[in-house]
C-alpha cells in the first residue's frame, strides 16, 4: 500500500474537526502534489476519494488556505476521472414543468423545473458531436462544477447540481430573466445603478474565491424575484464550444477557473 493510501486510510478514522485531521489532510495533498496517486486510481476508487474530499471541505473554513488546496485537488481529480461528488448529482425528484424550453441559448436549452419543492432552471447542454469524445471534451466541466457548487452569495446564481444522462445543470430559478431583457422590458424607472452594484458585488465575491468570470455580459446576468442582479454561466460556453471544435482544455483555460495562467477576457463589445 502506498504512503498516500495509508495516510488516506488514517484520515478516514479521524474527527474532521480535529487539528490532526487538518495536518494529515495537508500532508496527503502535499504527497499527491503531482497527482500521481489520484491519477492512478480506478474510477470507483476515485469516486470514493472525491466524496471524501468533498466532505472534508465541509469541515474546513473557506478562509483557511487548506480549503483552497483541498478544492484544487478535488477539481483536478474530478476533471481527470470525469467524476463528481455524489452530493453534486441530482438523481431523483427533478422534473421539467414546461412542455417546451422557455429559452434558447447558444449552447443550452432552458426549461422550467421542480426540484425538492422549489422552482428551478434546468439547463440542458447541447454537447453531442459524433467526431469527438464527449467525456474528454467535458472533463473541465467536472472540475468547474465542484467550484461553482461551493459558491454562495446573494449576487451569484446558486448551483444546485447536475444530471449526467442527459447532461443538465440545475440552478435556482430567476423569474425576471436576463439583465438585457429586464432593462429593455421594464419601466424606465428601473434602478440601473443598483443593478450595477449587484453585479460588482457578485464579481468581487468571485474574485475573493479566486474565480474569474471572463464572459460578463447582459445574457449572463440574471434578475431574481426581488429585482437584484445575479451573476451566472461562468465556465459553460467554452466547455461546450470545445466539444464542437474538438478542442482540448487545461483546467486554467476556462473562465470559471482559478485566477492563474488566464487570458480569457470579455470582449469590449459585450461591456
Amino acid at each position: 500500500m502506498s504512503s498516500q493510501a495509508q495516510l488516506l486510510q488514517h484520515l478516514c478514522t479521524l474527527d474532521k474537526s480535529s487539528p490532526e485531521f487538518s495536518r494529515s489532510l495537508y500532508a496527503f495533498i502535499r504527497l499527491d502534489e503531482k497527482g500521481e496517486y489520484s491519477r492512478s486510481l480506478q474510477r470507483s476508487d476515485s469516486a470514493r476519494l472525491v466524496d471524501f474530499l468533498d466532505g472534508a471541505l465541509d469541515a474546513i473554513p473557506v478562509t483557511d488556505p487548506l480549503f483552497r488546496r483541498c478544492l484544487r485537488r478535488l477539481r483536478l481529480i474530478c476533471a481527470h476521472h470525469n467524476v463528481l461528488p455524489s452530493s453534486h448529482i441530482v438523481r431523483e425528484g427533478l422534473r421539467k414543468t414546461s412542455d417546451n424550453p422557455v429559452a434558447f441559448g447558444g449552447f443550452a436549452d432552458v426549461w422550467e423545473g421542480k426540484y425538492e419543492g422549489r422552482k428551478v432552471c434546468v439547463k440542458a447542454l447541447r454537447v453531442h458531436n459524433p467526431n469527438t469524445s464527449t467525456d474528454n471534451a467535458l472533463a473541465p466541466f467536472y472540475g468547474e462544477a465542484v467550484v461553482w457548487k461551493r459558491l454562495s452569495h446573494p449576487n451569484v446564481v446558486q448551483f444546485l447540481g447536475v444530471t449526467t444522462t442527459p447532461l443538465q445543470i440545475v440552478l435556482e430559478w430567476m423569474p425576471n430573466g436576463t439583465l438585457t431583457a429586464h432593462t429593455i422590458n421594464s419601466s424606465p424607472q428601473v434602478d440601473r445603478l443598483s443593478l450595477l452594484l449587484d453585479v460588482a458585488e457578485g464579481v468581487n465575491y468571485l474574485h475573493t474565491c479566486h474565480v474569474l468570470h471572463g464572459d460578463l455580459k447582459g445574457p449572463n446576468i440574471l434578475i431574481d424575484g426581488h429585482g437584484h442582479a445575479r451573476v451566472s454561466d461562468f465556465g459553460l460556453a467554452p466547455i461546450v464550444q470545445g466539444v464542437h471544435r474538438e478542442s482540448s482544455f487545461s483546467p486554467c483555460d476556462l473562465y470559471g477557473g482559478f485566477l492563474q495562467n488566464h487570458d480569457r477576457r470579455t470582449t469590449p463589445s459585450s461591456v
